[in-house]
């Protein structure tokens, strides 16, 4: 099975869509962007607010980004209502700096049961449960 399987699986599974596309700014649950202070500073934005705050929402470092992503994503999941969407905004050259991708699968190895358990819904081959039951 492929990375990018996986990831489309983790997707799936967790209900989400990660779009880099910023026509879909208005449409995100969650927002994820640099921007630059005043003083040339940048700066990296996780928030699912209309006005960020800088207290819980503004992050010096990106690299505690993807963590704070899956954060947002697991309290959205465990609140998950029947077929409702959540729709990431991440800038996309952030999403390779931030490693999303990483986060995505050690979410998998975190929660492999929970794929297997989903494994029809997912539409996943029995090949494919058996090489998820095998490798983690």
């Amino acid at each position: 099975m492929t990375e990018s399987k996986k990831i489309e699986m983790i997707k799936s599974h967790l209900n989400i869509n990660i779009t880099h596309d910023a026509n879909q700014w208005e449409n995100a649950d969650l927002r994820v962007y640099k921007e630059t202070t005043a003083d040339d500073y940048e700066i990296f934005v996780v928030t699912s607010e209309v006005n960020p705050s800088i207290t819980e929402d503004v992050h010096y470092y990106d690299s505690d980004l993807a963590e704070s992503i899956m954060g947002e994503v697991e309290s959205f999941f465990d609140n998950l209502q029947p077929d409702v969407k959540m729709n990431i905004y991440i800038e996309e050259e952030l999403y390779d700096d931030i490693y999303m991708n990483d986060a995505l699968m050690s979410w998998l190895e975190d929660n492999v049961e929970a794929i297997i358990e989903n494994s029809e819904e997912l539409s996943l081959t029995d090949d494919e449960v058996t090489y998820l039951e095998e490798t983690y």
